[in-house]
């Protein structure tokens, strides 16, 4: 149990920390409710903080909801995008063949940005659960294939 001195402290630090950007955030915020007030900004132009917090309390649960399937899909990918990249980057690294056929194309496609292949991931996976599953995937096979690749090529091997 910590004693009566060591909590204060504990509170004065994190105050210390985590006050100034409280500030900054509750003074920002205060400020984007008055120019609305003071300028009569309509609420489809940019809504007011308090008509942002009543809506999403409002549909919280929905918002949870399409929170939680986001939040699968992109794990989803994220377990395909890596898992991927690490198994290829460890037979690249085992077999030079493999290194030599793949990494340089790895690097291209790596260059090439997602909002260029989003348009093909959605054709070829459709607009559903898919299309999100392989461009996350995609995101996230390349840098992890060429970081493991680098990773475990740089790597001495044990003796």
């Amino acid at each position: 149990m910590l004693s009566h001195e060591n909590r204060s402290e504990a509170v004065g630090r994190w105050l210390r920390q985590y006050g100034p950007a409280i500030g900054v955030f509750v003074l920002a915020t205060a400020l984007w409710e008055a120019l609305i007030w003071l300028f009569n900004i309509q609420v489809y132009l940019l809504p007011a903080p308090h008509v942002i917090a009543q809506t999403f309390l409002e549909l919280s649960g929905s918002l949870l909801d399409k929170g939680w399937y986001t939040f699968r899909e992109a794990l989803s990918g994220y377990v395909i995008g890596c898992g991927l990249g690490l198994l290829v980057a460890i037979a690249a690294s085992r077999w030079s063949l493999v290194a030599e056929a793949l990494v340089p194309y790895a690097v291209a496609t790596n260059a090439v940005p997602i909002i260029a292949l989003a348009p093909l991931a959605l054709v070829w996976f459709g607009v559903e659960e898919g299309s999100k599953i392989a461009i996350v995937a995609l995101l996230t096979f390349f840098p992890m294939l060429l970081s493991s690749y680098k990773g475990l090529t740089t790597c001495p091997p044990a003796s």
